[in-house]
């Protein structure tokens, strides 16, 4: 006879306030895209916009739906965008660092609370943050992991956090200015390339 497996401990899913706004801000951006190009004449353009965003809704509500941390008995999971579970051991966590970051440009949900899982090589294995969860189950998943726990005491930008632990901060946080002007000039490159590419074939 088998033993029964131990339920989680924890799972913790997206915020509601999270899927209430993605729900309602896609909608109204769809409108703000179709509405002009049908306006100017674009039928089939905006016909195209529209299925478009007619997909990308519903596969938006799934993934978030699907979305979760699981904190376990032996190990931690945290479901991805298609919904597949991926898996660390407990015991591979090393340190938990806790930081509260500054809210991001233009940003409506204030200082961003974020909870770093470390191994003991100091690499990021899982991180997590507001708005996406909500404070109270970091909290929760923080006290049922029983990790040994660091951070700043006060707010910090990504680049001083980085200075605190090395690599558990992307580059284009620590140097969002510099990161903007790569991807700004890529997508002028590229439209500049198309811009050739057309005219040398209508020539």
């Amino acid at each position: 006879m088998s033993a029964t497996p131990h339920p989680p401990s924890l799972v913790i899913r997206p915020a509601r306030r999270v899927w209430w706004q993605a729900m309602a801000g896609l909608p109204i951006v769809t409108v703000a895209i179709v509405l002009p190009l049908a306006a100017q004449g674009e039928v089939v353009v905006a016909l195209v916009a529209l299925g478009v965003f007619a997909v990308v809704l519903p596969a938006l509500a799934w993934s978030l739906r699907r979305r979760r941390v699981v904190l376990g008995r032996t190990e931690i999971g945290r479901s991805g965008v298609l919904g597949r579970l991926r898996t660390w051991r407990r015991t591979d966590v090393a340190l938990v660092v806790r930081a509260v970051l500054p809210p991001p440009p233009r940003g409506r949900f204030g200082p961003v609370h974020t909870v770093f899982l470390l191994n003991a090589s100091g690499r990021c294995l899982l991180r997590l943050r507001t708005p996406l969860y909500t404070l109270g189950d970091l909290d929760r998943f923080v006290e049922l992991l029983a990790s040994p726990v660091a951070g700043p005491d006060q707010q910090v930008t990504p680049k001083e956090l980085a200075r605190l632990h090395p690599g558990i901060v992307p580059w284009a946080e620590r140097r969002p200015l510099a990161a903007a002007l790569v991807f700004t000039a890529t997508v002028v490159f590229l439209a500049l390339l198309t811009a050739i590419l057309v005219a040398e074939s209508a020539g």
